[in-house]
């Protein structure tokens, strides 16, 4: 449990009131992740911090708007987003809201099913940020 206690106490401090957090970026080829990042709203919520789950999985029920306005909140997480790799306006939008997520000095984390270098997605600086 050592390794994944260290996961469990970073994400908790991510949904505290600390100060400015680099974003997270967890892969790995596991189910763990989508409750990790549930749990990481769920721990903000305590702390009345205003937060996002964002399941890209579920890609075909949503539009990419849904990633404006994002530096706004507090917590974004954002779940699979191996899932827009290959989708142009999606790779767009995702890189403006990460901009704007990281320049706002909120709270970033982001779920994929492999590293960010082994995306594959077309616009270079999503995958290699």
């Amino acid at each position: 449990m050592g390794q994944n206690q260290q996961l469990v106490e970073v994400l908790k401090k991510c949904g505290q009131r600390r100060r400015r957090t680099y974003p997270l970026f967890l892969w790995d080829g596991g189910d763990g992740r989508t409750h990790l990042l549930q749990a990481c709203c769920h721990e903000a919520a305590l702390y009345s911090l205003r937060t996002v789950y964002l399941p890209l999985a579920r890609l075909d029920e949503l539009s990419p708007n849904i990633l404006d306005g994002l530096e706004e909140l507090d917590l974004i997480c954002v779940d699979d987003v191996h899932m827009i790799a290959g989708q142009s306006i999606w790779e767009e939008k995702f890189f403006h809201a990460y901009n704007r997520i990281h320049d706002a000095g909120k709270r970033l984390i982001v779920t994929a099913n492999a590293t960010p270098q082994l995306l594959e997605v077309s616009l270079a600086d999503v995958g290699h940020g």
